[in-house]
């Protein structure tokens, strides 16, 4: 059985804040759900651009972290690990700050693992955001649409969208996403069925051994 490569990149620009909590029990509870029984790699990536002088409000989150420039966009937590070597995320770990330099991350996420993995490797690529994209500059939301259709056509990679918050309702459909899941409190796509973390998860992992087969 050929296994599955799960790379997921989360948001941890400030406006991801109020969402803090959810963001580390979903990824957490998703891992636990992939441990039994699964040929699966993880990679986990953050991502957070300049970061805001302290007590700055941005989206109506104030900013708490010092700092002022974060070296790179992306940020590797751990990459190609097997599934039962990985250990959870923590709140220490997730600590929102900065802008969203949404579309820079995953483009620089996807360009990294077409490098590293062969073109028939099966890929599953969760993006977890709110959508607040504000401060990209190497690339656009067409870029990011016209990347994600050539890896789903000419890959077979399947792409998942997680969504934040009322703001993060037509992000994932922009980039031609079909597989989302939002949280205004955590809604779905529909708009109208309230969804938990675990549920999320265990949606994500149906896909993921979708992929896995």
């Amino acid at each position: 059985m050929q296994k599955t490569h799960v790379v997921m990149l989360l948001d941890e620009s400030t406006s991801m804040g109020p969402h803090r909590s959810a963001v580390v029990t979903t990824f957490n509870e998703y891992v636990n759900s992939l441990k039994e029984g699964s040929r699966t790699w993880l990679s986990l990536f953050k991502f957070a651009g300049e970061s805001l002088p302290t007590g700055t409000s941005i989206f109506g989150v104030q900013n708490h972290q010092k700092g002022s420039v974060a070296p790179d966009t992306l940020k590797k937590v751990f990459e190609n690990r097997k599934v039962n070597e990985t250990y959870p995320l923590t709140s220490e770990q997730y600590s929102p700050h900065g802008w969203t330099p949404l579309y820079d991350a995953i483009g620089a996420l996807i360009k990294r693992t077409k490098h590293r993995l062969p073109k028939e490797a099966k890929v599953l690529f969760v993006i977890h955001t709110d959508g607040q994209e504000n401060t990209s500059k190497r690339y656009n939301q067409e870029d990011i649409k016209r990347m994600i259709g050539k890896c789903e056509k000419k890959r077979g990679w399947t792409f998942v969208y997680l969504g934040e918050g009322a703001a993060s309702w037509n992000a994932g459909y922009d980039f031609g996403i079909d597989t989302c899941w939002f949280n205004p409190k955590r809604l779905t796509h529909n708009h109208d069925i309230a969804v938990t973390p675990d549920t999320v998860s265990r949606d994500v992992v149906a896909v993921t051994m979708m992929n896995d087969g």
